[in-house]
């Protein structure tokens, strides 16, 4: 996704650097990864401590939820550049273009990337799709789709952002939920530990989507001239 929101707006060729700063940070849960340097426009925390401003002085203008928020203040950073609280994933339906038709009946179970090895169920209703799919086709499988099962944080987050109704389901693995929590928190949601599949194939499914609060429009990518003052270009 990052590397798709990047294309889109700027068409810049992209470089995914892992060990030097001054990198521009959207999407992930990897806010205790930050360098000197940094450009922080999205990215959240799973509960690792992140390091202080001495050791990776970073511009932050917009991190996932208000837990990575309050995790930086802990550590020491300046948020008094702050703008939003939201995961930049939630930009999704601008790479999608026209909303995608929806097929009756048709209910999907998108597991996180630790969940391949689980195949949904033997309902033939259910479709398994990968998360790790191309983000535009992955927002065309979930617009077409009634109904979305999601152990993926993101495949949670682009549902909400194209308006259909889904459940998150609890992952297999020890994902960290504080993610979710981060997440559910920057829209406004009560937090509800989530079943396993099963259990949430049992509970009766909502029938609307969530409605994401006005402020998701305080979400926004770098300008070009940030990005420039940033040595990030």
């Amino acid at each position: 996704m990052n590397l798709a929101l990047i294309s889109f707006n700027y068409g810049f060729e992209v470089k995914n650097i892992s060990d030097e700063g001054r990198r521009l940070l959207l999407i992930g849960s990897v806010a205790h990864r930050i360098l000197a340097g940094d450009l922080v426009f999205g990215v959240g925390t799973k509960g690792i401590p992140i390091p202080g401003p001495s050791e990776a002085p970073c511009r932050i203008v917009g991190t996932r939820g208000p837990i990575t928020t309050e995790s930086f203040s802990r550590a020491g950073h300046d948020l008094s550049e702050l703008e939003f609280e939201f995961d930049p994933g939630l930009l999704i339906a601008k790479l999608l273009g026209k909303p995608e038709v929806v097929t009756a009946n048709r209910v999907i179970f998108i597991p996180h990337y630790r969940d391949r090895a689980i195949r949904a169920s033997r309902r033939k209703s259910l479709q398994v799709v990968d998360v790790d799919s191309d983000p535009v086709n992955l927002a065309r499988q979930i617009g077409q789709s009634e109904l979305v099962y999601t152990s993926s944080l993101h495949g949670l987050i682009f549902a909400h952002a194209l308006g259909r109704p889904a459940v998150l389901v609890r992952p297999s693995t020890d994902e960290p939920l504080i993610k979710y929590q981060d997440y559910f928190a920057s829209i406004g949601e009560p937090w509800r530990a989530p079943f396993d599949l099963s259990g949430a194939l049992r509970k009766r499914a909502p029938e609307s989507p969530v409605t994401l609060p006005e402020s998701v429009s305080s979400l926004r990518m770098p300008t070009v001239l940030e990005l420039q003052s940033a040595g990030v270009v």
